[in-house]
């Protein structure tokens, strides 16, 4: 497939030419490569953030199961406690 860049500005195309010539590659194929690489980057870019997402949801989750046990830890202590109390009488 032929990728043809309109209006290119002449300083950008001699520009490519000349880093595609360093690389023994043709215009064509050096776009390519570059195209290939951002579009690599970018999808790089989302899996990353959905990694930070789904961290983050794990530490929501985490720090809910925190508080649930920490209310249960309390209604177990008063439960404990309202035992003691009917033993000692």
């Amino acid at each position: 497939m032929r990728l043809y860049i309109r209006n290119m500005d002449p300083i950008i195309h001699q520009t490519l030419k000349a880093h595609a010539k360093e690389k023994n590659m043709s215009l064509s194929e050096f776009t390519n490569l570059i195209i290939e690489t951002q579009l690599a980057n970018q999808q790089m870019k989302s899996l990353t953030q959905l990694i930070i997402d789904s961290n983050n949801q794990s530490v929501n989750s985490i720090n809910e199961l925190i508080r649930v046990i920490e209310k249960q830890t309390e209604v177990l202590n008063k439960v404990l406690l309202n035992q003691k109390l009917l033993l000692e009488l």
